[in-house]
């Protein structure tokens, strides 16, 4: 036996139509949240940049007391 074939019903203009609208939300929201990593990653470097800076200051000055 084969598998039975699903006939492919027309979609209605309506369902077409939100369909569309909720893949626009949905790229909309991708969008924005790909926005908000490359910020949050950018703030990431800078901080790791300053943590190595004091970093080397500690060092720098404990070297200095000794």
């Amino acid at each position: 036996m084969g598998k039975a074939i699903t006939p492919v019903l027309p979609m209605s203009e309506d369902r077409f139509i939100a369909l569309e609208t909720k893949l626009a939300y949905q790229e909309d929201s991708t969008q924005q949240l790909s926005d908000v990593v490359a910020r949050q990653q950018q703030q990431i470097d800078t901080l790791e940049t300053a943590l190595r800076a004091l970093i080397e200051r500690v060092n720098n000055l404990s070297t200095q007391q000794e």
